[in-house]
């Protein structure tokens, strides 16, 4: 009984230990793909990322379109 538990945890945790790493892998790559973003447009990126986001659907006296 207690070699079956033993086996039932030890599979848990190589499971978790391959989601650990597939989603640290996700991580990197998005991380990735923002610096590569960065580097390509230098002047969009900062735009992009200091201008507030507005609703474009509404306009700015707040009808919708």
């Amino acid at each position: 009984m207690i070699n079956a538990i033993s086996a039932i945890i030890s599979i848990i945790e190589r499971a978790l230990k391959y989601v650990d790493a597939y989603v640290r892998k996700q991580k990197e790559s998005i991380r990735q793909s923002e610096s590569d973003h960065l580097n390509d447009d230098p002047a969009g990126w900062m735009q992009n990322h200091f201008t507030p986001k507005t609703d474009e659907a509404s306009d700015k006296d707040g009808t919708d379109r």
